[in-house]
């Protein structure tokens, strides 16, 4: 039946549910872009966050990793670590290569020593030298011994050098490490507060939410049609509206059982083989 030769009552009646589904279909699709918006802006801002935690995680892993390493001696920018003891660096911090009885030593900074004498070149001739050396590292406070395996002399003057370029750098490398976290903390805490989008997006949703007239005005005016049509059409045309929607479940579920039997069918015939 052409739409021209539909009564115009039910013609009425086929527009205003029309209007009212048009109406409802709108309102679904608004709150689900709403719903979507604040999952975005949530994921934006758990984004934000992770990465400026990251960023503090990073200065800290580096500033906290070793710049330079001599056997089981390792340099970090604040300490020197050998063998579980720890020496604080700072300006005025020496390290030399010392060598015992008759070995020389190679001075590097203000606390260097010369060429042993005295007692040991007189015990010298008694007994044999000793070859043991040391790179000796000494502050105001602390003075600690590594040693050197032979063959490894040049691997401690160059550790040596490391060493003193990060005792005289210490102070500011501190100062540095200290600012960039407590700027880096505070962006952190700015990323966990900032939650503007987020709550924008949910005032925005809940509006979208609560923003029901235009529904409640297409329901209203499919109730007027339906007082205005005529008591044995609008019996008719809900009885064909119930018979149709019936006929869609039936329909459904005939699918539903086709395709389940099917499965059935082959899971059967592949359990034979």
């Amino acid at each position: 039946m052409s739409k021209k030769d539909i009564p115009a009552e039910i013609a009425r009646l086929e527009d205003a549910r029309k209007a009212l589904d048009d109406a409802k279909s709108t309102y679904n699709a608004r709150v689900k872009s709403g719903e979507k918006a604040v999952k975005n802006a949530q994921k934006a801002h758990d984004k934000a966050v992770e990465n400026a935690r990251r960023r503090l995680q990073d200065e800290n892993a580096k500033y906290a990793s070793p710049i330079a390493q001599f056997d089981s001696a390792s340099l970090f920018r604040d300490h020197l670590d050998y063998q579980g003891l720890a020496i604080s660096l700072e300006p005025g911090l020496t390290a030399e290569v010392v060598g015992t009885a008759n070995q020389y030593a190679t001075g590097y900074g203000a606390g260097a020593t010369g060429v042993l004498e005295g007692a040991a070149h007189r015990d010298s001739a008694a007994k044999p030298a000793l070859m043991k050396k040391v790179l000796r590292v000494t502050t105001a406070a602390d003075s600690i011994d590594l040693d050197i395996a032979e063959g490894r002399d040049k691997q401690a003057q160059d550790f040596a050098r490391k060493l003193l370029a990060a005792a005289h750098a210490a102070p500011q490398v501190v100062e540095q490490h200290r600012n960039n976290v407590a700027v880096l903390k505070h962006a952190l805490q700015e990323a966990i507060e900032n939650t503007h989008s987020i709550d924008q997006a949910k005032a925005a949703l809940d509006a979208d939410r609560k923003a029901t007239g235009p529904i409640q005005m297409m329901q209203l005016q499919l109730q007027q049609v339906r007082e205005q049509t005529p008591q044995d059409i609008l019996k008719s045309y809900d009885h064909h509206k119930t018979k149709k929607k019936i006929l869609s479940w039936l329909i459904a579920i005939v699918a539903i059982a086709v395709v389940s039997a099917v499965a059935v069918l082959w899971i059967i015939s592949q359990l034979r083989h």
